[in-house]
């Protein structure tokens, strides 16, 4: 019989056939997955730096209006925490601290500090990430009679 060579005339194994499908599944899994997790992890970054920003908005209002040092300080942590905690992000990966003169007149400065994840698996801890800050002033007003 004359013609073209068939699988079996040129050497080729049956178990051959499939073989391209399987290397190239492998090969496109191999480049998108690490692009689909660094994309789940980044779109992230808006909402965490927005609700940072917003924690450290209340958290200073709150420090504004306590009656003394002390107080600002655990008002402050307080409303942190709930506003953290309502826009679902771990308290964990936030930070927040009060600086300034508590006198009125004088502004009180409140940071949150809140970790963006840049590689994150869904149902996993986050391979690396970087740290968004956001720092609020707030006056003391006048009216308070303010002890320490």
């Amino acid at each position: 019989m004359t013609g073209l060579p068939t699988d079996r005339s040129v050497g080729k194994a049956a178990d051959d056939r499939g073989l391209l499908t399987a290397e190239l599944a492998v090969g496109l899994l191999l480049v998108f997955l690490p692009l689909v997790l660094f994309l789940t992890a980044v779109f992230q970054w808006p909402e965490r730096q927005a609700a940072a920003s917003l924690a450290a908005s209340e958290g200073a209002r709150a420090a504004a209006l306590a009656d003394n040092a002390t107080d600002a300080r655990a008002a402050m942590e307080r409303q942190v925490r709930t506003s953290i905690a309502a826009s679902g992000i771990s308290g964990a990966d936030v930070v927040a601290s009060i600086d300034g003169e508590f006198e009125p007149g004088k502004h009180i400065f409140v940071t949150v500090a809140v970790r963006l994840p840049t590689i994150a698996a869904p149902g996993l801890p986050p391979l690396t990430s970087r740290t968004h800050r956001v720092t609020i002033a707030e006056r003391v007003e006048f009216h308070r009679t303010v002890s320490t």
